[in-house]
């Protein structure tokens, strides 16, 4: 079974696979470290019912440092949501021929 890893920002590409009965998170090569940890912080969260005391025991972290990790994910999101979309990306209608 695959899902995505997580419902905010990070990458769709990261997903949790059951082989097994094992989850493991499948990350493609090329991304940084920081959207690595993200997803599996996310996606640790999302297993454990969004319980951060737990998750935090399980990832081997201090609630504090969870807390500051999400809290750093969600200013990030914020910011990338800010940004304006630039004229190029946004879509076009195709342009209708005019009659002769």
């Amino acid at each position: 079974m695959e899902s995505s890893c997580c419902p905010c920002t990070c990458p769709r590409s990261c997903r949790w696979d059951r082989p097994g009965g094992a989850k493991l998170l499948k990350v493609p090569h090329g991304l940084t470290l920081d959207a690595v940890e993200k997803a599996y912080i996310l996606g640790s969260l999302a297993r454990l019912g969004n319980n951060k005391a737990r998750t935090a025991e399980a990832l081997g972290v201090s609630e504090k440092t969870l807390y500051n990790t999400l809290h750093r994910c969600a200013a990030e999101a914020r910011d990338a949501a800010a940004q304006p979309v630039p004229a190029e990306a946004v879509a076009r209608p195709p342009s209708v021929p005019q009659p002769p």
